[in-house]
């Protein structure tokens, strides 16, 4: 069943549009097209794409949400 799910997203786009803003990549507009059509289902929100790719960049882990370090 999850199989099922997953599966027609990595045949029609070669990856998953909703982690895009996480990994840091651009969204082709057929992807962009798809996530407004889904709500925008299970995308990252920018505030936590962007707090991801700072701690990528650092080399750090941080919890989201409750207990995240502030930036300095």
């Amino acid at each position: 069943m999850l199989f099922d799910t997953h599966k027609p997203i990595i045949d029609r786009f070669g990856r998953y549009p909703y982690r895009n803003g996480t990994l840091a990549r651009a969204s082709t507009p057929e992807e962009v097209e798809w996530l407004e059509q889904v709500g925008h289902y299970g995308e990252t929100p920018s505030e936590v794409a962007r707090q991801v790719k700072r701690d990528v960049e650092r080399g750090i882990w941080q919890p989201l949400g409750e207990g995240k370090i502030e930036d300095e």
